[in-house]
């Protein structure tokens, strides 16, 4: 059985759009155009949250309050609005064969012919 590889939370558009209207009603000034550009590709939660910690720090006429209230809406519609992954993921090319088992893939290699030694040969 194979497990699922692990998936880095991110903030999805939807989410994103949300969030927008929301720091719009805490009164924080934002430029639209870099902002939706930047949320465009559903960068990872962390970074985004990092990124408005940083934005906020550099605000002084923004309370802590608000952007405490801001982290926790970030969390609360990232959770609310996740990523939708499509499942129809390219496998394996058609005539490949998935290795299983190393242990049995190792067991039953043949090996390849000696190298021929062709240092003594004349042209």
């Amino acid at each position: 059985m194979r497990g699922r590889p692990k998936v880095e939370p991110r903030v999805s558009v939807e989410a994103a759009n949300i969030l927008l209207a929301f720091l719009k009603l805490q009164g924080i000034p934002i430029d639209e155009v870099a902002y939706t550009a930047g949320t465009a590709l559903e960068p990872p939660v962390d970074a985004f949250k990092n990124h408005w910690t940083q934005v906020f720090a550099s605000m002084p006429d923004v309370s802590a309050e608000t952007a405490k209230a801001v982290q926790e809406e970030i969390d609360r519609v990232v959770r609310a609005h996740p990523v939708t992954v499509i499942e129809d993921t390219p496998g394996l090319p058609e005539g490949a064969t998935e290795i299983t088992s190393l242990a049995d893939f190792k067991a039953h290699l043949t090996l390849s012919p000696a190298a021929t030694d062709l240092s003594g040969r004349r042209q």
